[in-house]
This record gives structure tokens, sequence and C-alpha cells, in this order.
């Protein structure tokens, strides 16, 4: 399956951010008011709809956990700079072996160099799940002679 069958079901497409300069406190109310486990860190000095980073909750959990001042800690000092990023021409099998090897349970999806949506661990699951069903029902039809008929 291509990732771009999974992304047309995908409901909220809508990408949040946070100044590089916020602290981790401001980027967690973020999450929190959003309802999301993904901020993209922004910065004045790069151009429009390109981003200096990304962070996560677990980034956020894992700076709690092992900083002692972080009142005083940016977004920025816990950030990934480096995005690994998919198209929406990947299959969805690829995008999910990347994610495993890089423990990754956001990744961006970029089309036509810009990010367009981000795409969950969670939402790679339930797709494969939906799909592997149907073939089972599929199959499971064929196999008892009620393909193409209408018995249901």
């Amino acid at each position: 399956m291509k990732l771009c069958k999974l992304l047309a079901e995908q409901k909220d497409k809508h990408l949040h951010s946070v100044d590089k300069n916020a602290s981790i406190q401001e980027a967690a109310e973020k999450m929190s008011a959003e309802k999301t486990e993904v901020l993209f860190i922004t910065d004045e000095k790069k151009e429009k709809n390109k981003y200096a980073g990304i962070v996560s909750h677990s980034d956020i959990i894992s700076a709690i956990a092992s900083k002692n001042n972080i009142s005083l800690l940016k977004v920025s000092e816990i950030m990934t700079s480096k995005i690994i990023v998919a198209t929406d021409d990947d299959k969805v099998d690829c995008i999910m072996n990347i994610m495993i090897k890089h423990n990754i349970k956001h990744l961006p999806v970029v089309h036509e160099g810009e990010i367009t949506c981000v795409i969950s661990m969670t939402d790679i699951i339930k797709a494969l799940y939906t799909e592997d069903e149907a073939q089972i029902m599929y199959y499971g039809d064929y196999i008892g002679g009620t393909y193409g008929s209408k018995v249901f």
C-alpha cells in the first residue's frame, strides 16, 4: 500500500508548531491544547514553511526525567534538527521499517518540497489492520463460496 492511500483517509492534517525559544512548559501546554504528540519548531531566520526541527512528547518526557532545571530549558535544546521525512509515494511497509529502525513514532510527510502532514505509527498499524481484515473477509468469502453472492 502506498502512503497516499493512507493519507487520503487521515482526518487531521493540521501541522502544529512552536517557536524555537519556547520553553518546554509552553510546548507541553500547546501539545495538550492541540491534542497532538508532535510539534514543529519554527525559527524566524528560516523560510516560511521550513522548520528548524521537531519535538515529540517523548522528547519532553525524556528532558523532564534527565534535566535538573527544566524551567529554563528551551525546545531548541531538545528538538531533533535532522528531520527524517516520507513522501506520499513511499510504500507504507518501507516507512514502517524506517520508523522502527530510527525509533520514530511520528514521521512528517513531504509533498512538492513542503511538509503537508504527519503520519504516526498508530495510523500505519490501523491502515494495515483494516487492509488485512478486508483481505481475510475476501478470502473467507471466496473459500466459503459466497464471493460475489448477495448473502449479506
